[in-house]
């Protein structure tokens, strides 16, 4: 009885601090969006006409859809994602080296070789990711200058031709976001690889301790087990930080100042 009482407390303070961790991030991401958008409506009501010469509206719809879709839907569920992978792995991992300290022997090379991945990852993840931003704007701007000139479009009998460049358009974006992908799956392939040389180390020592008998059989299979499980929080740890990597935003074009003529000599 009373074992089941202390599982009832756990599960029902497991479920307290949930309840408690969505309503905090809930609250903390609709503050931020709420903020965001307002300066964001501030800012482009007090921008000058200069600025709106050298910025499409679909240049202005892309930042302003995809910064509050980010903040209102990516941002909550990344912050909490990351926190329980970290938890996930540093748990996993300190289980494994209480039972097998010699694993980790294999850290520090595999430290090397997870940081090389990272660097290599981080540069190609950020560049499709900004490329991928980059071919929203012009299926943006499209879409709004066929919405503000459809009697246009239809007197002239222009919807084919419409048609046609709002799917190039669309099939460049979605070129972009395969290519995120592609690179995202890159990594996934050599982390679970990296992952395989630390899975092998882990059961060569689990066996040779085994046969010296340092180690019994349900402790081999708990240390196998969560060796299996290292190799894909470590990918998901990876992917984590590599896929929100911020992509630095380019810059707004500015219209060219007009220069006076220069006049000429007589």
């Amino acid at each position: 009885r009373t074992s089941l009482l202390i599982y009832m407390a756990f599960g029902v303070g497991t479920e307290v601090l949930g309840a408690l961790q969505t309503v905090l991030l809930t609250v903390c991401s609709l503050r931020a969006s709420r903020r965001l958008h307002s300066r964001l409506v501030d800012r482009v009501l007090h921008a000058p006409l200069s600025f709106f010469d050298g910025t499409t509206s679909g240049a202005v719809l892309n930042r302003v859809l995809s910064d509050l879709q980010n903040i209102d839907s990516s941002v909550p569920d990344s912050l909490l994602a990351l926190a329980t992978r970290i938890l996930t792995f540093c748990t996993q991992l300190g289980l494994v080296l209480y039972l097998v300290p010699y694993i980790a022997l294999t850290l520090p090379p595999l430290l090397v070789l997870y940081s090389m991945i990272y660097t290599r990852l981080r540069i190609a993840a950020r560049d499709a990711r900004r490329v991928s931003a980059k071919m929203h704007t012009p299926v943006f701007a499209h879409f709004a200058d066929a919405l503000a000139g459809k009697a246009t479009i239809a007197a002239y009998g222009a919807e084919d031709r419409f048609c046609e460049a709002n799917a190039h358009h669309v099939a460049n974006m979605s070129r972009a976001t395969i290519a995120v992908e592609a690179v995202l799956k890159w990594g996934q392939t050599l982390c679970v690889q990296s992952g395989c040389i630390f899975y092998f180390c882990a059961a060569v020592a689990c066996v040779m301790l085994q046969s010296y008998g340092a180690l019994t059989t349900s402790q081999l299979g708990l240390v196998l087990l969560y060796a299996s499980n290292l190799q894909r929080a470590s990918m998901d740890l990876m992917m984590q930080v590599c896929s929100q990597t911020p992509v630095p935003r380019p810059p707004v074009p500015r219209p060219p100042v007009p220069r006076p003529p220069v006049p000429r000599a007589p």
